[in-house]
């Protein structure tokens, strides 16, 4: 009798599921999600925002919402529109919020007025 390996489990020692539509969208959807820093990486625990890549996978299943318009199901139809609506607003998010964190102009004008008003009220109290 051959006795079974024990341990942990790898991925390559697991079956790969077969063709499904939903799987498909649910998995580039997943890149998406970890692209725009939602959900970590399953590899690293990190969680990274990379809106490149995540801009790629939302125009990827864009295009298979045009590319297979007729041919699916309605339960597939309304997951594609879902998930599209969902990652594209959490671009949006993400977006402004980098563009927010990104803008050095702004937070350095702050910055310099209350300089400004600190030098005033300073000069103020010095008898003016």
């Amino acid at each position: 009798m051959s006795e079974e390996k024990s341990g942990p489990r790898k991925a390559s020692d697991m079956p790969l599921p077969g063709g499904d539509f939903l799987l498909f969208i649910q998995s580039l959807a997943a890149q998406a999600s970890i692209s725009l820093g939602v959900a970590p990486n399953p590899q690293t625990g990190e969680t990274k925002v990379d809106l490149p890549t995540a801009q790629y996978f939302i125009d990827l299943l864009g295009m298979l919402e045009k590319k297979t318009e007729g041919n699916r199901t309605e339960g597939e139809d309304r997951f594609l529109k879902e998930v599209l609506i969902q990652l594209r607003l959490a671009y949006v998010e993400v977006k402004k919020k980098e563009e927010g964190e990104g803008a050095s102009g702004g937070g350095e004008s702050v910055d310099r007025e209350k300089n400004e008003d600190s030098r005033e009220e300073k000069g103020e109290g010095s008898g003016s």
